[in-house]
């Protein structure tokens, strides 16, 4: 299982197994890579990558990496060229079945997210239901190419099931629009805000959006019977929080502290995450 991603110079994917130390596993074969923005489950012994190349073709690429002979197969790719300073692109989720991929996006402080085809990004296709109103994520998210933005809402964090029924987010909600302009722009809009979390089923369509609202999101976690483990700031705790999207008011803490790459095991019975500068991996038992 893998449950955490080295940055910068030298990145190592940490694998983990139940009882067992983390071993770490350098990716530098996979490119001239400058971040490892997100891992994905592929089947074993593979794992996926989304990583940030740069070199003479800087561009973020999905690849299937294989721990044994630390060789990389890319699966989609996009380039990160033409991007107006101040824009990248970052977290990721890939989708096997339909060989796609979900990506962040960042313009200039706003965030969007959107969906890979053909080397290009295009914002994701999703109408949020709304007490004041549904937004349609395809129009109102910010163009990755622009030089600043002007949105109600902003995207971000894409995480998917196993099975790939569910896709969660995190949204927020700008009063009146969120704004970010090149000359003025200080920092990520809205990170420190309250953000919601949705999730859709992409089976039947449906969109639920949770009734708490949480600060400082970082990833959230989806098993295939829709339970969720939210890792994010959420009144005075920041941890591991699990609900489910459809009884999300009164979330439990799982445990205290920051964490990094909380992935659900594949009996949907615990989660796996890591702490900073930890040697062994965090296995947390679900609810039902």
């Amino acid at each position: 299982m893998l449950v955490k991603e080295g940055f910068y110079e030298d990145p190592t994917l940490w694998i983990g197994r139940p009882g067992g130390r983390l071993e770490g596993v350098p990716v530098g074969g996979v490119c001239s890579i400058s971040m490892v923005t997100a891992v994905f489950p592929l089947p074993a012994p593979r794992i996926g990558l989304a990583v940030l190349c740069g070199g003479n073709n800087p561009r973020v690429m999905f690849a299937s990496f294989d721990p044994n002979t630390r060789r990389a197969e890319p699966l989609a790719s996009v380039s990160t060229a033409r991007l107006v300073p101040m824009s990248n692109y970052f977290g990721a989720a890939w989708s096997e079945s339909s060989r796609s991929a979900f990506i962040d996006y960042i313009t200039v402080g706003c965030y969007g997210i959107g969906t890979v085809v053909d080397g290009q990004v295009r914002p994701l296709d999703v109408t949020v239901p709304l007490p004041g109103g549904a937004v349609d994520l395809a129009s109102a998210l910010p163009p990755v190419d622009g030089p600043g933005c002007t949105a109600r809402v902003l995207a971000n964090g894409p995480s998917l099931s196993p099975d790939e029924r569910y896709l969660a987010f995190f949204l927020h909600v700008c009063d009146p629009v969120c704004y970010g302009m090149m000359a003025t722009a200080k920092g990520a809009v809205g990170i420190g805000e309250e953000w919601r979390l949705v999730v859709q089923d992409r089976v039947t369509g449906r969109v639920d959006v949770a009734g708490v609202r949480y600060r400082r999101p970082h990833d959230v976690a989806v098993t295939d019977d829709g339970r969720l483990v939210i890792n994010v700031r959420y009144g005075d705790a920041a941890g591991l929080h699990q609900c489910r999207i459809t009884a999300c008011d009164t979330p439990t803490l799982l445990a205290s502290g920051l964490f990094s790459s909380p992935n659900v095991r594949p009996d949907g019975a615990q989660i796996v995450a890591v702490k900073p500068r930890a040697t062994e991996p965090t296995y947390l038992p679900l609810a039902r």
